[in-house]
């Protein structure tokens, strides 16, 4: 895993997702995370902006 950012940019998944979606190279994974709630919100309303975007 690469070293957390001092600040997280916004409009971009979590940097943890980002890393372990590019480990998983398509395959399916589970990822348990203990900072579950701030940082799932987050993503949400990210994918939710894309998804509006196109």
């Amino acid at each position: 895993m690469p070293d957390a950012p001092e600040e997280y940019e916004v409009g971009v998944l979590n940097w943890k997702t980002q890393a372990l979606v590019q480990a998983a190279a398509g395959r399916p994974f589970i990822w348990v995370d203990d900072s579950i709630i701030d940082d799932w919100l987050r993503d949400r309303r990210t994918q939710a902006q894309q998804r509006e975007q196109g």
